[in-house]
């Protein structure tokens, strides 16, 4: 095997390492990142659930507040029962937003997950794979030939071969 064979193997095995390397290294990002998206997601529907449980305990609070100033007061009837129901309503309005925002978090992490696969894929992919060329010998004669030629030209305007 001469020295180009044995430069080129060496360029390709090298040039392979570096694929492989690259490919793991860029998996490795890929499944750390997912990771964190997973426990994000996991934080955010634990704290949506928490701001609906915090909610739900003020709407009780403010309906059983609500309750006994009526009875305190000897109100009853249709406009304690408004009361209530306006209190229902702000609650259910309230949770509804939170899951909806739950929901846009969730599918902007899917979105996410989905360009941090697309970023591996695409650092996987910047590595191209070595191809092997012949490598050009020096041109001794073509150099040798360049240099009389530059040196008639240069001695035809001196007169020299006058």
């Amino acid at each position: 095997m001469n020295a180009q064979s044995q430069y080129q193997n060496a360029m390709a095995d090298a040039n392979a390492k570096q694929i492989a390397e690259n490919a793991k290294l860029a998996n490795e990002a890929y499944i750390e990142q997912t990771k964190q998206l997973q426990i994000r997601n996991m934080q955010e529907s634990e704290a949506a659930t928490q701001q609906i449980i915090n909610n739900d305990l003020a709407g009780e609070k403010a309906r059983s507040t609500a309750k006994a100033a009526a009875s305190d007061s000897g109100v009853s009837g249709l406009s304690v029962s408004s009361l209530r129901a306006d209190f229902h309503r702000q609650q259910s309005n309230y949770d509804t937003t939170v899951k909806t925002n739950q929901e846009w978090a969730k599918q902007q992490l899917t979105e996410d997950e989905k360009s941090s696969r697309a970023q591996a894929q695409g650092r996987i992919a910047s590595v191209q794979p070595y191809i092997a060329s012949p490598i050009k010998t020096p041109d001794y004669l073509g150099t040798a030939l360049n240099g009389a030629m530059v040196m008639y030209a240069h001695g035809d305007k001196k007169g020299w071969f006058d």
